[in-house]
């Protein structure tokens, strides 16, 4: 008899130690099922569409600083060309020297060229600045990617033939982006943050490459008709309030590695994250006109 009340007792001491087990495995996994909802349907909160500020203190009094991206020397990146409307006087996008005569750029920024040849745009080289200095150059051939699709900015490149010898300055390409690689983003703001009365000066940033997966999270509203093929990449900035503009190269070993297809997603939110194209998949299509 006694030994019939210990089996019983073990027993329902081991149940319940096995349902509250399963309780515990039952929370964790609610938990993160719960997670996972609020990271895909968390909303991006732009409150304010500007850079962020530090409040700081000099002399025991308080100010605030507004915080910028690092701006640089197009001496060290000679590659990279700004692409001007010369009617509007402002700038479009970035630009990318990649052979003799070639500047390679994201297919959407030449929505609002007039002609087949662009008559309307320019590209500026040798310049820190996009809205003055250096050398423009005139566009005499525009050569879209033949699968480019303008609703999902799928295949969203495009050649652009000028008039000037730029062959000094062009960049190699190198393989696609991997995840966790890591370089540098060149670029300038758009002319919708920037200050039509001042400088728009090249910009330096530093990239991450990270799973689709990231960027999946964040992509809401319009964005949403973005798809993250398989020659995306999903990229996060470190610095924050640095306004990005399409067309900007992806530097990681001195290579040409990707090219920025859209500006961050939002400008001041706490997911510095944009989508970038690879270009080595794309080498066949470029080659075909650049060494004719």
């Amino acid at each position: 008899m006694n030994k019939f009340c210990d089996d019983f007792v073990q027993a329902i001491c081991y149940d319940k130690k096995t349902g509250i087990c399963a309780g515990v495995v039952l929370a964790v996994i609610l938990g993160l099922l719960s997670f996972s909802t609020y990271l895909v349907f968390k909303p991006i909160e732009c409150v304010e569409d500007k850079p962020k500020t530090l409040f700081s203190l000099r002399g025991g009094l308080g100010f605030y600083k507004e915080v910028k991206c690092k701006e640089t020397s197009i001496v060290g990146s000679p590659f990279v060309v700004a692409l001007i409307d010369r009617d509007l006087h402002v700038h479009v996008c970035t630009g990318i020297i990649i052979a003799q005569n070639w500047v390679l750029t994201a297919a959407h920024c030449l929505s609002s060229c007039n002609g087949e040849n662009c008559i309307n745009f320019a590209i500026r080289i040798d310049s820190s600045y996009s809205n003055r200095g250096g050398t423009i150059n005139n566009i005499t051939l525009v050569v879209r990617h033949p699968l480019y699709e303008i609703s999902t900015l799928d295949n969203a490149l495009a050649l652009l033939k000028t008039d000037g010898h730029v062959l000094h300055h062009k960049i190699k390409i190198g393989p696609p982006l991997e995840v966790g690689t890591k370089g540098i983003l060149l670029g300038w703001s758009p002319h919708g943050k920037v200050d039509l009365h001042g400088d728009n000066t090249l910009k330096k940033m530093y990239f991450k490459a990270e799973p689709k997966i990231i960027c999946s999270y964040r992509l809401k509203g319009d964005y949403l008709k973005i798809p993250l093929s398989e020659h995306a990449s999903c990229i996060t900035l470190d610095e924050e309030g640095c306004y990005t503009d399409p067309g900007g190269p992806l530097i990681n070993r001195n290579k040409l590695v990707a090219m920025v297809i859209f500006g961050k997603i939002c400008y001041n939110c706490d997911s510095q994250v944009t989508i970038a194209t690879n270009i080595y998949p794309y080498i066949e299509f470029i080659n075909k006109f650049i060494n004719n």
